[in-house]
Parts: structure tokens; sequence; C-alpha cells
């Protein structure tokens, strides 16, 4: 369950107002004290859904000699204009069909009127240049002298958005009404409600080019939409377009080579193509990514390689909130929903890109194994000021109870800078902080970018989520790095994977949100892509704080400085083995670790150095491909990374396996025929009972050169045709281990 408290609780328990205790008030049957949402049904004509809610919660204090009820329900927020009364709203996002109106149809309601409450009113989030401490809203008399229930509907569809693949309506359920002129609540137990779907639209429709989910936006799907329907499975290859500022061209291809190599398809484009002008504005920029959206090419991740001021630069947009790169995500309807994942790699010259670049691939593609303690250890660094030190309780707890960490250093502002230095250079894979921040530091526990060249943790690279103010401010200075720009700037050794930071000042809770999101989409909801869980982290905030204008801000604000592709490591790289066998017209690769079929491995097929296609295995660990795609009796190469994943590159050695009988007389592993063979081989053997079996192929110094089998076999007879045609002439052993059984025989290959 998140650890969410409710806004309306946080913002008396920091404002040094004095509240009495707690209140529980019990509505309808319904057991518990929380609030449900249910999908009874979902088809392109309607959605039928059930709202229960078991009671809400109250807690009284004075103010200005005027007592005043703060009401929330548990898990959930309460809002309202400035001023008026802060009341539980609940967001969520409903998939509808193209081309139709929504309307909403209310089925059954069944509520409670309860007395003499004067609801306290909403004051927007304070800003983290303050400690905390709200500053109420001057009350709205207009407001509390209405003698209405509000607000007027109990649900509400708040916009019609275009979510990528998918066209939502945004639905707001108020379970709780206030009359502010008689003090009166309406609490509602049950709301059975429908969105009819008629008529016809143009709202913020879903473009009619189908490619295939995105993977990336696959899980947030899952997550943030109550009646999605998933794929039982998809293994369409990720996209990449990099925009690269000219005089930064060549810096960038051994990044974009390693991409193509693992399987990600990627585009590279100069800023001087893009418009056909030397430097395109933000719009025009904007314009050309939406046309390459809607072609054939969609990419699911952007990469902006140049910085926002100064030289070699890729401009940015002037937002709501302040600077922004989050309007480039924004390619279809009206909404701020994200529908392609961006990141920036903000430097001016060749050499910082080569050593952002040196570092990125350092980190995915040569993982450090000589030390491996610092993939399980992780650093949260908090202020003591408004809820950070419950948010840095809770980030320390998903690390550890969720990701399995050995060690969780905890940092408030009674540590030194030489101490949080020191504590950086034990190495840690996550630093995780939440304060207060400027261009150049994090502010409270107090740690600047002047401590950077006493770092020494060398390739022990973390990933770094900072909820703080201005830690990407690129273009604070024309010549000088921001504190983000200097952690991806540092080169192979010494510096971070990856940051998530604000451009400017910020706000509390709105911020809390997508910190604390961005860790359960990680190791909640199988988001691993630094890029895709900043997005989760912002959809969440938004959909949590139902789109208020304090929200919208804070998404825009929030950017992803490095490579929006990476996976970031929590555990130890593992290794991998890979086997292929030949099914019909089909090959199929089948990914294991420690005998664990590994699910979401990205592969990569190359024949010749040319991606030939990729995609992801499913939960049998395969990759299936046609044989028509590659050239018989050519080396066929994979490549497989993924989450945790030590990457493996290695020629295909490609093996049909056949069952000639489900008898068998006890357990045997014949000679191979032909042999010596030039470059296939039959190899049989028996198997007495159900069982796992492995059949592997040595050199003759010991060291396994092919995998043939390995899974679960019934009882009987096979044979495996196993093509060498990779292998070098000599004498290998081939083993069958079965059951307890064991057994090695040798074979030549000659040339």
């Amino acid at each position: 369950m998140n650890k969410i408290l409710p806004l309306a609780l946080l913002l008396i328990l920091f404002c040094g107002i004095s509240y009495a205790e707690e209140f529980f008030v019990k509505t309808g049957d319904k057991p518990g004290n929380s609030f449900s949402f249910n999908v009874n049904s979902s088809n392109s004509l309607r959605t039928s859904i059930t709202a229960e809610l078991s009671g809400f919660y109250h807690r009284k204090f004075s103010q200005s000699g005027t007592e005043y009820s703060n009401v929330y329900i548990k898990d959930q927020v309460s809002l309202g204009n400035p001023g008026e009364a802060s009341l539980p709203v609940v967001t969520k996002f409903v998939q509808i069909p193209n081309n139709r109106n929504v309307r909403v149809v209310i089925r059954n309601r069944a509520y409670e009127v309860f007395s003499n409450f004067r609801v306290a009113q909403y004051s927007a989030p304070p800003l983290r240049d303050t400690r905390g401490i709200e500053q109420p809203a001057a009350v709205n008399s207009s407001y509390y002298s209405t003698n209405e229930f509000l607000p007027n509907e109990i649900v509400s569809v708040r916009e019609i958005a275009v979510f990528r693949d998918v066209r939502i309506a945004v639905v707001s359920i108020s379970p709780v009404q206030y009359n502010p002129l008689t003090g009166e609540l309406k609490a509602y137990s049950l709301i059975d409600f429908e969105l009819v779907y008629e008529g016809s639209s143009n709202e913020n429709n879903v473009s009619s080019l189908s490619q295939g989910v995105a993977r990336s936006f696959e899980n947030l799907y899952k997550e943030l939409i109550v009646n999605y329907e998933a794929p039982s499975h998809f293994t369409s290859a990720p996209k990449l377009l990099v925009l690269v500022a000219d005089e930064l061209y060549q810096g960038v291809l051994p990044l974009t080579d390693w991409k193509v190599r693992k399987g990600i398809k990627t585009t590279i484009v100069k800023k001087s193509d893009i418009a056909g002008v030397p430097s395109p504005t933000s719009e025009q920029v904007k314009t050309y990514l939406t046309q390459v959206y809607n072609s054939n090419d969609r990419p699911e991740f952007v990469l902006l390689v140049g910085d926002a001021s100064g030289t070699n630069t890729f401009p940015w947009f002037t937002a709501t909130g302040g600077k922004s790169d989050h309007p480039y995500q924004c390619l279809e309807g009206t909404d701020i929903l994200p529908d392609i994942v961006v990141g920036r790699i903000s430097v001016q010259t060749l050499p910082e890109l080569d050593s952002a670049v040196s570092k990125l691939l350092q980190y995915e593609k040569q993982p450090n194994m000589l030390q491996t303690d610092w993939y399980k250890r992780a650093m949260v660094l908090h202020s003591n000021d408004g809820i950070d030190p419950i948010n840095g309780q809770v980030a320390r707890s998903v690390f550890m109870n969720e990701g399995g960490f050995t060690n969780v250093d905890m940092v408030n502002n009674s540590f030194s800078q030489s101490q949080i230095t020191g504590m950086i250079n034990q190495g840690v894979s996550w630093i995780w902080f939440i304060g207060h921040g400027s261009s150049t530091s994090w502010a409270d526990p107090v740690w600047s970018m002047s401590n950077m060249p006493n770092l020494t943790f060398g390739l022990k690279q973390p990933s770094i989520v900072s909820i703080a103010c201005s830690n990407a401010d690129l273009d604070y200075s024309t010549t000088n790095d921001c504190f983000g720009e200097a952690w991806i700037e540092r080169g192979k050794g010494n510096s971070a994977s990856n940051i998530a930071a604000s451009t400017e000042l910020c706000a509390f809770y709105t911020t809390d949100t997508i910190g604390r999101e961005m860790l359960y989409a990680y190791f909640r909801h199988g988001i691993y892509d630094f890029g895709s869980m900043l997005n989760y982290g912002k959809v969440k905030a938004y959909q949590y704080f139902n789109g208020n204008g304090t929200v919208v801000e804070t998404i825009n604000q929030f950017m992803t400085l490095g490579d929006p592709t990476q996976e970031a490591f929590s555990d130890v790289p593992k290794n991998v083995s890979v086997t292929s066998t030949v099914n019909g017209n089909d090959y199929i690769v089948n990914i294991k670790s420690s005998g664990v079929n590994m699910r979401g491995a990205l592969v990569a097929i190359h024949q010749t150095d040319t991606l030939k296609t990729s995609g992801y295995t499913d939960s049998l660990g395969n990759y299936i491909f046609s044989k028509n795609i590659v050239t018989e009796n050519l080396p066929i190469t994979a490549v497989v990374t993924g989450k945790n994943l030590h990457p493996f590159e290695g020629n295909l050695i490609l093996t049909s396996i056949s069952n000639l009988s489900n008898l068998a007389d006890g357990f045997a592993l014949m000679q191979n025929y032909p042999n010596p063979f030039n470059p296939s081989t039959v190899i049989r053997f028996n198997i007495p009972d159900n069982t796992y079996a492995t059949l592997r192929v040595y050199d003759i110094l010991g060291k396994q050169v092919a995998e043939l089998v390995d899974g679960n076999l019934s009882a009987g007879e096979y044979k495996v045709d196993f093509n060498a045609s990779d292998l070098a002439a000599g004498v290998y052993l081939y083993k069958l281990d079965a059951g307890g059984y064991s057994k090695t025989m040798k074979m030549t290959i000659v040339k």
C-alpha cells in the first residue's frame, strides 16, 4: 500500500496550528476505513463502475479563533480552490473508444448527512524555498455563505486525454459533498455509475495509425487505467530517435551504435535537418517530432543531445511552471500526458559528450563486476522540513523491503558535506534526495558541486532521483554546468548513470509524489527504464492531484538528464545462458539465468553486423523469429540485455530437438552421428522419467560453448540436430545431465 498521508492532514501537521484528535466517521455497511473503485463491465458502449466509501476522517483545529475541520479519506487527497473547502477527490483513468462523446449516468447512490462541520479551506502546496509551512489562503466568504452541496457533481469527466496508444476519460469522484452555509457533509457510501459512449466527438482521439503497444507504456497503462486490457504478450522492439546539435554528431555515434547492437532501432537526426534552418525553435522541433510520431517510424524514446544555453544548444520550452522539456513528450491531443519518453544529454562540447557517452556505455555494456556490494546499497538524503523525513523513511522502506537492499544510508542536515562525500564514495547504486536545492547544490542537507572533485567511487555509478529545486537549471549559466549536468558529464568514473531533477523552484507534496512513485514504478510495477520511471511519477502525481495547477507546474519542471532508455541496476548483474532451437520455419531463442526463464529480456539478432530483428522474451523466456529474416549458413549473433542482466553477446548454436518415443529403456546418451562431422550431427539420448535435463557442449579445456537442452523433458527417446557451423574444428565433449544421471561423450568437428 502506498504510504501517502492525505494532503489536508499534511497541511495542518506542519502549519503550527493547534489540532485535536483524529476521528473516523463510518458510512454505510462496507467494512474497513477506505474508498474502493471497481469496474463491473466495460465495452464499446459503456463502462459500469461502483465506488464505495466506508467512512471518512476528520480532525478539528483552531485558526485565528475559528474552529475548522480537515476532512479526508484514507490514501486519497483533499483538494479545492484556494479559500474554499478542501474535500476528498479521487481521480481515475478510464479507457474509452475513439470518436465518441462520454456521458456520466448515476445509476444508484447511498449517502448519509452529518452536521456541524466547518471544513478548512484549501491552500496551494508551499514552495521548496520555504520550510514546508503552509500559509492558509484567505477565506472566500462568498463560498462559505453558499447554501448548496458542493461540488455539484459527485462524478464528472474532468477531461478527455490521449495517452499515446489509448484514449482516456479522466474521471473525478467526489464522495463527500459540503454545504458551506449549513455546515453539513454528505458522504456517499455507494455510487454506481456508468460512462456512456454515444454520438460523435473530435476531442483528443488517438490517431488511427496502429504500430503495436510500446513496452515502456504498457506497464503504465496496466497500473493507471482501470479498465485496460493488456495483450498477453508483445515483442515489438523499442525505437529511439536521437536529435543532436550538428557539432556533437560524431560524439553520439558510439552510444547509438550500442543501442542498435542491443536491439533498439535508432535514428539520428542533426538539428539543422529538422526544419531546414540552423537553429530551429522548440515549436519547430516539436512539429518535427509530431510528424515522425505520426509516421510509420513512431519512436518510443527521444534523446536530445545539446545544452539549453551557450553553444551547441537544443531549445526547450517556457511552459507553465518554467523551463521544460516535457512539452516535447506531448505529441497527440491537448493534454499534458506523455506520448513518448524524452531525456537529454546536456553538453556543449565534444569532450563533455565523450565523457557522458563513455559513462553511459560503461554502465550498460560493461557493468562493474570487480566490486559488487554497491549494487545492493542505497543512500537517502532528506531535509527536516514538511513531510520530507516521512518520505525519506518511505524511500528507505522501499529499498530495504521491496528492493532487498542490504544497506540504506540515511542522511539529514546534521551530516557535513565531507561525511556525505565519504558515504557516496563507499558506492551506492541509488541516491534518493528530498529537500531543498539550487542550481549548484543540494541545499538541505547541504552538498554542493565543489565536493565533486573529491568523489572516488569510480565505476559504482548511482541512479539519482533528486526532489529539490533547480538541480536541472540548464540555462542558469551559458558557460558553467548546473548540478545535474555536472553529475552526468563527469566521465567514465565518479559520475551518475542518470538523474531526474527539477528545472525550477518547485513545490512540496506534488514533487514528493513524483519521487515516491518513481521508486514504486521500478520496484513494484516493472517499469525499469529511467525515463519511463519519471513519466510514471508524473502521471501518478497528475492523477493524485486531479490535474490541478500546481501539479501541472511540477510535471513541466521535472526532466531526465541522461539516457531515457537506460535500465537502472538494483542487483548484481546476472549472467544468462542462451539456447536456440529450430521449430518449423521459426528459430526459438531461450534466455535463462540460473536455470530460470527470463521474461522481458531484450534480444537482438544480427547477421553480417546488421540488425535483423529484435524484441522481448515471453513468460517462457523465449524470443521467436522467422528463418526468412536471416541467411542460411551464415553466423547469427544474439545480443541479450535486460534488468539486472549482464549483457550477453555470442553466436547462436542452432539445434532442433525431437521426441521420438514416450518410452525409454533407462538413461542413455549415444554417440553422435555422423562423427566426425561438418557442420551438423545428430545426438540421441533416453530419459526414463519426467525430469529436468541439460545437454551441453564443452571444448577440450572444459569451457562451455553451447547449450543444446535446458528444461523439463518428459520420459522418452530424443534426438537433437546440432549445427556447429560457428565452432572451430577440433575435439569437443557433450554432456547429458538428467534426473541424477550424467554421461559425457566425445565428438569431432572437421572443417
